[in-house]
């Protein structure tokens, strides 16, 4: 139902619903629906923008294992965004992530080996990530693989 409102699929678009239901499935520990609800805080979409209450929620996703809830939680660390920053929080998440295969986190694990960030910089696991993610179908990863061989 609550996908149905924020998509307007069948129903008028209302992320005020959309949120009400995301947010009641959220609290019954629905993954999908943490997510979702992250995503519209922080994207301010039928509530206030608020990058706290996005953490709060990716953070009860990215618990239960939702590959892209670890990613988005990850890059709230990157960027000091509802949290403190802290590249080391980034990395764990951006691991748990890209062990299921999620492209934007092999990418950007490549690009914390590229440029230390809370890591020794090392090209060779740098490209070792890039390699992965090109491999899963990411074109960044690909092209950032070909950069590092041509210097």
């Amino acid at each position: 139902m609550a996908l149905s409102y924020y998509r307007g699929e069948g129903v008028a678009q209302d992320y005020a619903l959309a949120e009400k239901w995301f947010e009641k499935a959220a609290k019954q520990g629905d993954a999908d629906a943490q997510y979702n609800l992250a995503l519209m805080y922080v994207q301010g979409q039928g509530v206030k923008q608020d990058d706290r209450q996005a953490v709060k929620w990716f953070q009860a996703a990215a618990e239960q294992g939702e590959a892209d809830a670890q990613y988005n939680l990850a890059m709230m660390y990157h960027q000091g965004n509802g949290v403190a920053q802290d590249y080391q929080q980034a990395r764990k998440w951006l691991k748990k992530s890209a062990e299921q295969g999620n492209e934007l986190a092999l990418v950007a694990l490549g690009g914390y080996y590229l440029e230390g960030f809370g890591v020794p910089k090392d090209q060779q696991k740098a490209k070792a990530y890039f390699a992965q993610a090109c491999e899963a179908g990411a074109d960044m990863g690909c092209r950032m693989g070909m950069e590092l061989e041509e210097k």
